[in-house]
């Protein structure tokens, strides 16, 4: 049988409560359009609340979303470089 990705989807947004990898997903998940509709806003909410959490990943695509104005995040090279520079330092 499929996959029910829309009930992978409820298991992630669970364990995104207190995972950051799992909000990391969640956002990848969200972007694709895999459950439904892309969602670039709740793409972008979710990768900051990655970032929040510490994952470095979603620091850096925030980072790149705010260099290259991605996900419709306004440009915002100051923003990015910031980013970068937290990530930079570990």
């Amino acid at each position: 049988t499929a996959p029910d990705l829309r009930e992978a989807q409820r298991y992630i947004m669970q364990e995104a409560e207190s995972d950051p990898v799992m909000l990391l997903y969640l956002a990848y998940l969200t972007e694709r359009g895999s459950t439904g509709p892309a969602d670039s806003a709740a793409t972008l909410d979710h990768l900051r609340r990655a970032s929040e959490r510490g994952n470095a990943t979603a620091t850096a695509l925030l980072a790149q979303a705010s260099e290259l104005g991605l996900l419709g995040a306004e440009r915002d090279e100051a923003a990015a470089y910031a980013a970068y520079a937290r990530l930079a330092e570990g």
